[in-house]
């Protein structure tokens, strides 16, 4: 460094260190620890690289000499990844070993050892951990499996005790199958319960939006369609012209008022100006209360929109929209609803939009 003062020389010092620990390592973790804070962290993870290929075992356990906490983090993270990628079978071991609370420090490492095993392999080795642990690596390995056997995934979700952990991987790897065999998946789907259909159609949508699309319309059941109708919306796996597709479907069917109202509602939260240029395109065809419903929601999102809307809204429509701005702004701010509504007094609409301001301010 002095006969190149042009060199880098905190750069020169972390190569050195690195060269360093194929021999000397702890010597090594000496000289990173000389560097400044931002260059040692990265000094110490190739540091790790090295030392573990040669005694990962003494490599986790020089972490703990490191005092500080980050550092040592850094180190530590390094070390698993390095293990986990040629050996992760002994470093499961070593972590199967160590007591629960040291276990729930090395999640990170742990599960990246996991997608090298085989996904059986994996199921296996969650099995003797316990806690956020066991959780991680368990979910790891099935959404592992749900790629190549989705059928075997739910089978081993299926077997788990009720509870949350169950119903999220279900719910995960019944999208997983939907995205990869949309066939398949609808068929398990729709003899196994409507929540899973629901699950399936998302993996389908992200796919084939246009197929999730005609099985949605094909359901005959209008609570079934509307809950699907509204998790395929608030997932945001449609476009607002796919959106569009359905809505105008939607108007076509009798009986899907419920089903279109909900659409249009979620759909004014995401994409307000698609949203209620299609509800005023259509509105010698949608109910009143669909419009509404759009301006509630629009109004507890986006209060200052909703208002601008008001000079577009057709006359018949203006009551309404009134009343359902003040009742999402008041969801928001009652007060600063209150004040916004007095501009209105005497206005058709206002005695509801004060009605509805004034209970959300009770």
């Amino acid at each position: 460094l002095g006969a190149a003062p042009q060199i880098d020389a905190d750069r020169f010092r972390v190569e050195a260190a690195v060269a360093k620990a194929a021999t000397a390592p702890e010597a090594a973790i000496e000289d990173a620890l000389l560097l400044p804070a931002s260059k040692s962290a990265n000094a110490l993870a190739r540091i790790a690289g090295v030392w573990t290929k040669n005694d990962a075992h003494g490599a986790i356990a020089h972490a703990d000499y490191l005092e500080d906490a980050d550092l040592k983090t850094t180190f530590k993270n390094a070390v698993l990844r390095e293990w986990a990628a040629y050996d992760p079978e002994a470093m499961l071991a070593y972590i199967v070993d160590l007591p629960a609370a040291e276990q729930d420090g090395l999640q990170a490492g742990a599960v990246q050892a996991l997608t090298l095993l085989e996904p059986e392999r994996a199921l296996a080795a969650a099995e003797s951990f316990s806690g956020q642990l066991a959780t991680l690596m368990r979910r790891a390995a099935l959404m592992s499996l749900a790629g190549d056997d989705a059928l075997a995934a739910l089978r081993h979700a299926e077997a788990l005790p009720p509870g949350g952990e169950r119903e999220q991987l279900f719910s995960v790897i019944a999208q997983t199958y939907g995205r990869t065999d949309p066939a398949a998946a609808i068929a398990w789907a729709q003899s196994a319960s409507p929540e899973q259909l629901t699950n399936v159609l998302l993996g389908v949508a992200r796919s084939d939006p246009e197929r999730a699309i005609d099985i949605l319309l094909t359901l005959p059941g209008a609570m079934d369609q509307q809950r699907m109708t509204q998790a395929l919306f608030m997932n945001n796996v449609l476009s607002a012209g796919q959106a569009a597709t359905i809505a105008d479907r939607l108007l076509a069917q009798p009986g899907r008022g419920s089903a279109l109202q909900m659409l249009t509602g979620a759909w004014a939260q995401r994409a307000r100006e698609d949203d209620l240029n299609w509800l005023l395109a259509n509105r010698s065809r949608v109910t009143t209360r669909a419009v509404a419903h759009a301006g509630i929601n629009l109004a507890r999102t986006n209060p200052t929109a909703a208002v601008g809307y008001l000079d577009r809204i057709p006359g018949e429509l203006r009551a309404t929209w009134i009343s359902a701005v003040a009742e999402g702004y008041a969801q928001q701010d009652a007060v600063a609803a209150a004040h916004w509504i007095e501009q209105y007094r005497g206005e058709p609409g206002y005695d509801a939009a004060v009605a509805a301001i004034a209970g959300r301010t009770a």
